[in-house]
């Protein structure tokens, strides 16, 4: 079990009542990640209602207090659980729900914060977080693409039976709620009782969902997207569709206009190099150039512009930008 520092964790000054919260794993690219989160948490202030709780693989605790540092931002080590030899192992995904598996970790969420935004690294908060008000009877939710998009009903019928069929087998509730994202924002409560059935059901799926040696299809039946699949079989156990606010998180990152509604955008893992921010391509250098104006209007500009800019550049931008 990870072990908390004495100057973190439980003996942190906690000021806000509610929390974004990440996993950091050990890899450069996932740090680079972490600091678009951390500047858009920042560039809007919204540091000043919410708090960034920073999971943290132990082995660049430094690295992330250095570069990092802000008395808002919580680093609480915790080791990846994708290790050699386990069940998880090439599985990092689990991660980023693991740390409400641990019964420190998950007391102390409960005890310190109203309300989660449980999300990835390769997230860009929008102004129109700040000062969010929110609903103890609502979830929010990103838009999951883990269902064939463009593909016959039969591949549609295939993963939607899937699904059905596994929830139905661990005496799981199904409230026919689909294509949920990785992010989920609501009460704390229900966001840890979501996220520790997620990891549960993602462990049943790794050891059953495929044929040994078997990786399925994509788009398809795939066991990659494995902990998305739970993670909709979660929250249909305890929800229902009039209790979920789907599509103003996990905004895609392209094109499109950043509305009102949209609070926060997610770098898809995606192969069209003609996105106005693929992370593949700005990763490896190739990302094309987009040029930045005060009146940014799609969210591939905007998530472009907080990738290639610091804190300071990125506080005179806000107070200029012209948009929703």
């Amino acid at each position: 079990m990870a072990i908390i520092r004495d100057n973190i964790g439980t003996k942190s000054n906690y000021q806000n009542k509610n929390a974004i919260i990440v996993y950091i794993d050990d890899k450069e690219k996932c740090i680079e990640e972490f600091s678009w989160l951390w500047k858009s948490w920042l560039m809007w202030d919204i540091n000043k209602g919410w708090d960034l709780v920073a999971f943290t693989n132990p082995t660049i605790m430094e690295t992330i207090e250095k570069r990092f540092k802000h008395n808002d931002l919580h680093l609480l080590p915790m080791d990846s659980d994708a290790v050699k030899g386990t069940e998880w192992e090439g599985y990092g995904f689990v991660n980023s729900f693991s740390m409400f598996s641990n019964l420190t970790y998950d007391k102390l969420l409960k005890e310190k914060y109203e309300y989660i935004l449980k999300t990835d690294c390769d997230t860009f908060l929008t102004k129109n977080f700040k000062g969010i008000k929110l609903d103890h009877t609502k979830l929010h939710v990103g838009i999951g693409l883990y269902y064939p998009i463009g593909q016959s009903i039969e591949w549609l019928d295939l993963v939607r039976n899937k699904i059905t069929t596994i929830s139905k087998a661990m005496n799981l509730k199904y409230n026919n709620i689909t294509n949920v994202g990785a992010s989920i924002l609501g009460p704390s409560e229900a966001i840890s009782n979501i996220c520790k059935l997620q990891k549960k059901v993602t462990s049943t799926l790794l050891k059953y969902g495929w044929k040994d040696g078997d990786t399925g299809t994509w788009p398809g039946w795939w066991k990659g997207t494995a902990s998305m699949y739970a993670g909709e079989i979660a929250v249909n156990h305890f929800l229902l569709p009039m209790n979920i606010v789907k599509g103003n998180i996990d905004i895609y990152c392209t094109k499109n206009k950043i509305t009102s509604t949209d609070l926060h955008i997610h770098a898809w893992q995606v192969e069209n190099s003609e996105l106005l921010f693929n992370k593949r391509l700005f990763h490896k250098g190739e990302s094309p150039k987009v040029k930045t104006s005060y009146n940014i209007e799609s969210t591939g500009e905007y998530c472009y512009m907080v990738a290639t800019h610091d804190l300071v550049e990125l506080k005179i931008f806000a107070s200029k930008l012209n948009f929703c």
